[in-house]
């Protein structure tokens, strides 16, 4: 599966925005940055179940989305929204 998405603060995208994936057991799978445009993507993403996405950026703060992926989900998206 793929799994990609954007993360924004206050409506513009956040670059280099940490962006961590994690299975619902805790395990940490795979960890990004975000490009100029906020953008985010995760490929080759074993479907197995529910996943924990967590963004971050410095002055910025955090969000947490959970998203589940099973075999009939080959791409998954999802946006995250840091506070001010």
């Amino acid at each position: 599966a793929i799994l990609s998405g954007n993360v924004s603060s206050a409506g513009l995208p956040v670059e280099r925005a940490r962006v961590i994936l994690r299975a619902a057991d805790g395990v940490r799978r795979y960890r990004r940055r975000t490009d100029a445009e906020g953008f985010f993507s995760f490929a080759r993403v074993t479907p197995s179940g529910d996943y924990q996405v967590r963004a971050r950026r410095a002055g910025l703060g955090k969000a947490v989305a959970v998203v589940h992926l099973d075999m009939t989900a080959v791409t998954a998206e999802v946006d995250l929204a840091l506070p001010r």
